[in-house]
C-alpha cells in the first residue's frame, strides 16, 4: 500500500503559540516518517464537533483508498497505549468502511490547545459542512474567548453569518435531529431557534412528531411559528412595564423581543414579536389578575360572562380573587337586558293606488298594528318582572376589557325567531302569494304567543297575590292558627337554609326516583313536604343545624342550638363534658404548680434584690454574690 513507511519517528512538538495555519503547514510539509497503525488502535477525537458526513461521500474515498491508498496520512497523537486521530476524521472512516486495517499515519507530539485550534481551522475551512457543524465550531470558538467579530474576520465571514450559526446551538435536540436530516430548512431553523425551549417543543408535539416518515413535510409553517410567537402590539399588558413579573423587565429591550435581535433577523427590525411564550403567558396572566381584582372590586359582580369560553389562564387567577364559585357563562347562555321595542305604526301602512300619498292604514293594519301594541305591553311587563327577579349584574370580558354587564341567564336555547313579521303575512296574503309554509308559520306564532300570554297572565295573578299577601298578613288579627301551607313552608324554609351539597343530597332523599330534581312540578314538592313524616321532617331540621359551619361556634345562635338539640336528642353530651372536664383539671392542676413555682422565684429574686441593696448601702467594694436556691 503506497505511503506505508516502518519508521517510528515523530514529529518534533511545536510551541502553543504557532497559528492553526502553521501547524497544519508543518504537519502536511514534515519529512518525518510515516508509521504504520493498527486502525483498532486508533480513537476519535471528542473535541471534533463535526456530527454529519455524506455516506455516498464516504463510500466514494473508500473506493479511492481501496485502489489508490493515501495522498495525505491521518495526522494522530499518543494517548497511552492508543492513538487519538487529530486530523483526517473522513479518511479514518473510509478506510475503515473499505476494510483497511494498517493506517499510514503521522504521529505528532500536540496538547489540547494546539489540537483544539488545528481543528477549528480545519472545520472552519473544510466545504459544505452541515450548519449545525458549523454551529459548533463557532460555539467552541466563542468559549475559547474569541469575539464574533474575530470569528468572522477569520473565517471570512459576515457577523450575521456567526450570529446566525451560533443561533442554532439554541434549538432543542430534537429539532437538531430533523435538521441533521435535512427536513427543515436553515430559515426555518432560525425562526425555530428564536423560541423558548417550551415553545420549541410545543412545535415539536404539534409538527414533527412524524419526521422519520419518508415523506414527512411541516404543513402551515408560517402559521405554526407565529401562533407560538406572541405579538406584542397585541399585548394585553403594557410592554414597557418592567415590574408585571419579578425579574423579567420591560419587553422593549428584552432579548426574546424581535426589535431587539436586528442583528439577527433585520428583516424584523419594524416588528415587535416575543418568542418567549411562557414569559409572555406570565406577563399576561399578572396583567388579567390585577385587571380582574379591580373589576372584582368595583363592580363586585354576581356572575362572569366571556364571550366564547374562559380562556385558560383567567381559570388559573379565579382563586387568587376567591371567585372559584362565582357562575360562568359564554355570551351564549345569557340574554342581555333589554327593553322589548315598541312598535312603530308607521310599519303598518301599506300601498293604496287610490291614497293620493300613496299609503295608507288599512283596518288590517291598525287590527295587526293594536294586537302588537298589546304584546309588547305583556313583554314589557314580562321585562320589567324579570327584571326584579332574574336579571343578573355581572362583568363581561370581551378579550380586552372588562366592562359591567346585566343579563338574564338561559334556561334554555331560545327558538328562533321567524324571519318574517306580521306585516309580512298581511302583505302575502293581499298580494295572493301567502304559501301553505307560511301560513302554518304565523299559526305557529299565534299560538306561541297565546300560550306565552297565558304564562303572563299567571304570572300577573301570582303579583297580585303577593302585592295584596303583603299587606294581609301584616295584621295580626290574620295569622292565628297554623295551615298545611305553614306547615309546608316552613319544611321548605329548612330545605333552603342548607348548604348546596347538603341541600342536593336532601333533595335525593325526598325524590329517589326523579333524575332531574330542578324540573319537578312545584306542586309536586308541595306534595312530598306536606306529607313527610315527623322524623322526616326531624333529619330535615338537624342536617341543617349541623351543616351550617356556624353550629361548631360556641358564641353562635346556631352552635347553641346544635349543643340543646344534641343533648335533648340523646347525644352523649354528659360524656364529653365530663371527658372534657377531666382534661381542664389536670391542666388547671399543671398550671397552679407553675405558678407557685414562679412565685418562689420572684420571692427569691426580690430577697436578692434587697440584701444587694443594703450591701450597696453600707459601703462594701465587693458585693457578695446570693445564691438562689432551687
Amino acid at each position: 500500500m503506497k505511503g506505508n513507511r516502518n519508521t517510528k519517528k515523530t514529529v518534533a512538538a511545536v510551541e502553543t503559540t504557532t497559528p492553526a495555519n502553521d501547524l497544519i503547514s508543518q504537519i502536511f510539509k514534515s519529512d518525518a516518517p510515516i508509521q504504520p497503525i493498527n486502525e483498532e488502535l486508533i480513537d476519535f477525537s471528542p473535541m471534533n464537533k463535526r456530527r454529519k458526513y455524506s455516506q455516498e461521500s464516504l463510500e466514494k474515498l473508500a473506493k479511492s483508498l481501496v485502489s489508490k491508498g493515501f495522498i495525505h496520512e491521518p495526522t494522530v497523537r499518543r494517548k497511552g497505549e492508543l492513538y487519538e486521530l487529530i486530523v483526517g476524521h473522513r479518511r479514518l472512516m473510509a478506510a475503515r468502511l473499505g476494510g483497511i486495517k494498517i493506517i499510514p499515519c503521522k504521529v505528532v507530539d500536540l496538547d489540547d490547545t494546539q489540537v483544539r485550534e488545528i481543528q477549528l481551522s480545519e472545520n472552519l475551512q473544510r466545504e459544505n459542512q452541515h450548519p449545525l457543524d458549523e454551529s459548533a465550531v463557532i460555539c467552541e470558538m466563542i468559549e475559547t474567548g474569541m469575539s464574533v467579530a474575530e470569528i468572522a474576520q477569520r473565517i471570512g465571514k459576515s457577523e450575521k453569518f456567526v450570529y446566525a450559526r451560533k443561533s442554532l446551538s439554541a434549538l432543542i435536540d430534537e429539532i437538531k435531529d430533523i435538521l441533521w436530516e435535512d427536513k427543515l430548512t436553515i430559515q426555518q431553523a432560525f425562526e425555530l431557534s428564536a423560541l423558548s425551549n417550551d415553545a420549541q417543543q410545543a412545535f415539536f408535539e404539534s409538527c414533527c412528531k412524524n419526521w422519520q416518515n419518508e415523506n414527512f413535510k411541516i404543513r402551515d409553517f408560517n402559521w405554526e411559528i407565529n401562533r407560538l410567537r406572541c405579538d406584542l402590539t397585541r399585548a394585553p399588558f403594557d410592554i414597557e412595564a418592567d415590574k408585571l413579573i419579578p425579574d423579567a423587565g420591560s419587553c422593549n429591550s428584552c432579548p426574546h423581543n424581535s426589535a431587539c435581535t436586528t442583528s439577527l433577523f433585520p428583516e424584523m427590525a419594524d416588528t415587535a414579536v416575543c418568542s418567549n411564550k411562557s414569559c409572555f403567558q406570565k406577563k399576561c396572566d399578572a396583567h388579567f389578575l390585577l385587571m380582574f381584582s379591580a373589576a372584582f372590586l368595583e363592580y363586585k359582580p354576581e356572575a362572569l360572562v366571556f364571550i366564547n369560553h374562559m380562556p385558560d389562564h383567567l381559570k388559573q387567577i379565579l382563586p387568587q380573587l376567591g371567585a372559584e364559585e362565582v357562575p360562568v357563562y359564554t355570551i351564549w347562555q345569557v340574554n342581555e337586558c333589554r327593553e322589548p321595542k315598541m312598535p312603530d305604526i308607521n310599519d303598518y301602512y301599506t300601498d293604496d293606488e287610490d291614497c293620493t300619498d300613496g299609503e295608507t292604514l288599512t283596518e288590517t293594519g291598525q287590527v295587526r298594528y293594536n294586537e302588537d301594541l298589546d304584546e309588547y305591553k305583556s313583554e314589557l311587563a314580562d321585562y320589567r318582572l324579570k327584571l326584579e327577579t332574574d336579571a343578573v349584574n355581572g362583568i363581561i370580558y370581551d378579550g380586552l376589557k372588562i366592562k359591567p354587564y346585566r343579563f338574564f341567564p338561559r334556561v334554555k336555547q331560545m327558538e328562533k325567531a321567524p324571519t318574517f313579521t306580521a306585516k309580512d303575512v298581511e302583505l302575502a296574503i293581499k298580494n295572493g302569494t301567502a304559501d301553505e309554509e307560511l301560513l302554518n308559520a304565523e299559526v305557529k306564532r299565534i299560538n306561541d304567543r297565546e300560550i306565552r300570554n297565558k304564562e303572563l297572565d299567571r304570572e300577573k295573578v301570582q303579583k297580585e297575590v303577593h302585592t295584596q299577601s303583603l299587606a294581609f298578613f301584616a295584621e295580626m288579627d290574620n295569622n292565628r292558627e297554623l295551615l298545611e301551607a305553614d306547615m309546608v313552608a316552613s319544611r321548605y324554609l329548612v330545605i333552603n337554609a342548607m348548604n348546596w351539597h347538603t341541600k342536593d343530597a336532601i333533595m335525593q332523599f325526598l325524590f329517589p326516583d326523579r333524575d332531574r330534581l330542578k324540573n319537578i312540578p312545584v306542586e309536586e314538592i308541595y306534595n312530598r313536604l306536606r306529607d313527610l313524616t315527623e322524623a322526616e321532617f326531624c333529619y330535615l331540621i338537624r342536617i341543617t343545624v349541623t351543616g351550617n359551619d356556624q353550629s361548631k361556634n360556641v358564641q353562635d345562635f346556631f352552635g347553641h342550638i346544635l349543643y340543646k338539640l344534641a343533648d335533648s336528642a340523646g347525644v352523649d353530651v354528659a360524656s364529653i363534658e365530663k371527658n372534657q372536664k377531666a382534661v381542664t383539671e389536670k391542666r388547671e392542676s399543671r398550671v397552679k404548680q407553675r405558678i407557685q413555682f414562679m412565685n418562689k422565684k420572684l420571692t427569691s429574686l426580690a430577697a436578692k434584690k434587697k440584701r444587694m441593696a443594703e450591701q450597696e448601702e453600707e459601703g462594701y467594694d465587693e458585693i457578695e454574690v446570693f445564691e438562689e436556691e432551687e
